[in-house]
């Protein structure tokens, strides 16, 4: 039978596009990741991110949308493309590299830095005060390499008052908080990326209106925010992972870089469609 010979084909070029988008997102999320110990050793800025939180990113947030890329179903153009070129239409690329990591990758650290050091000003640890004082590497001490007591500059926001020694209670009260802020931040982040990955070349909303949407991967979203409430806020597990309870607004920074990754690649998958020669769509077209 040979239309089974076209299903075969759709099929492949199928699971060529799932196993692209599951990788792409997979990796935006090394860069979040990557910074708070970079910053920590060359800025000696407080780290923003443990190791715990960043495997219950890869290993509990990131799980669930990275394999249900495997149900996205087929964009409306995919057998309309010429066959690929097997020397040069790898799977990974250095476009889908440049765009994980120099593009949506550094995104979403801008929105998880911004939420942690928005949420130590909330705290009264202001932002200039954090890199002038660069006592990040010590903030979890009393005392730093040389046995000096640890001196931190705290604001208290209602009355005016300024503390240039900081208790250390206090410097970790915020600081896990902060931390929590950032993980979220990076989570909405890579829920704007789940989004955007979706499709390679056309929109997403025209995407989903033509296939209906992937149930799997819209679970996947709501299990990533789900568990952050979980990990935040039930009162045992917060402990165990290292988060403490944030209030309503330490959520907001990544929110809006969430929609703006979504509309960058709106735009950016445009380009591909309409002006292909143009430079963000060559080095990013994967």
């Amino acid at each position: 039978n040979f239309a089974s010979i076209v299903k075969g084909v759709e099929e492949g070029r199928l699971i060529f596009d799932n196993l692209k988008k599951s990788i792409q997102y997979t990796l935006e999320s090394n860069i979040p990741e990557l910074y708070p110990f970079l910053l920590n050793v060359v800025l000696q800025i407080p780290l923003a991110l443990t190791t715990i939180m960043i495997l219950c990113i890869d290993l509990g947030t990131d799980m669930l949308p990275a394999i249900a890329f495997a149900y996205e179903p087929p964009e409306a153009d995919l057998m309309l493309r010429k066959p690929r070129n097997q020397k040069t239409d790898k799977l990974v690329t250095w476009q889908l590299i440049n765009l994980s990591y120099t593009f949506v990758g550094n995104f979403q650290a801008v929105g998880a830095f911004v939420a942690f050091f928005y949420t130590l000003w909330t705290f009264g640890f202001h932002v200039d005060d954090v890199f002038r004082e660069r006592n990040g590497v010590f903030w979890d001490a009393e005392t730093d390499a040389n046995g000096d007591k640890v001196c931190q500059t705290w604001h208290n926001h209602a009355t005016g008052e300024v503390d240039t020694c900081a208790s250390l209670d206090k410097r970790m009260e915020a600081l896990q908080v902060a931390q929590s802020a950032h993980f979220v931040a990076t989570v909405l982040g890579q829920v704007g990326g789940g989004i955007k990955s979706k499709t390679r070349f056309l929109p997403v909303f025209k995407h989903w209106q033509v296939s209906g949407g992937n149930f799997v991967l819209t679970v996947g979203y709501f299990q990533e925010i789900l568990l952050c409430a979980v990990l935040v806020y039930v009162p045992g597990i917060n402990w165990v992972f290292g988060f403490r309870p944030m209030e309503w607004y330490h959520w907001w920074p990544g929110i809006p870089i969430g929609v703006f990754i979504v509309l960058f690649d709106e735009y950016r998958k445009y380009l591909i469609r309409n002006n292909p020669k143009a430079w963000l769509a060559r080095v990013t077209n994967y």
